[in-house]
């Protein structure tokens, strides 16, 4: 449940980036996980499901590793441009996707906030970062 008190389903395979979520479900017995929900009132529901569209993203990429080079290599490119495309945000949802990262424990997203933010201050001038 998200701050907006919308709920989201996801299937239990789709969490497991999410580290704070699987320290969650390592003590509660699978038949009552299936009636309860998590809540995470800090986290806006758009920020939530921006989050639960990259770990999807991030899951079929890892599925694709196991499969042939030539195939992988095509892979490794939509995944570039899909991430180019997910990463191309403003300044406030920046903030807020990487405060919900952080809390969620979910370092592969922090991973790739620090090198955005990281190449975007590199490529600032030195006059705009005064």
């Amino acid at each position: 449940m998200t701050r907006e008190q919308e709920f989201f389903f996801i299937e239990e395979q789709n969490l497991k980036c999410m580290e704070l979520i699987s320290l969650i479900l390592t003590d509660i017995d699978s038949l009552y996980l299936k009636k309860m929900f998590i809540p995470l009132l800090n986290i806006s529901s758009t920020i939530l499901l921006k989050i639960i569209q990259f770990m999807l993203h991030q899951n079929r990429f890892e599925q694709q590793k196991i499969k042939q080079c030539n195939f992988f290599i095509k892979e490794i490119n939509k995944t570039y441009l899909w991430e180019n495309e997910f990463f191309n945000i403003d300044k406030v949802e920046l903030y807020q996707l990487v405060l919900a990262s952080s809390y969620l424990r979910i370092e592969i997203l922090l991973t790739k906030f620090i090198a955005l933010i990281t190449k975007t201050i590199t490529d600032m001038s030195f006059h705009k970062l005064k």
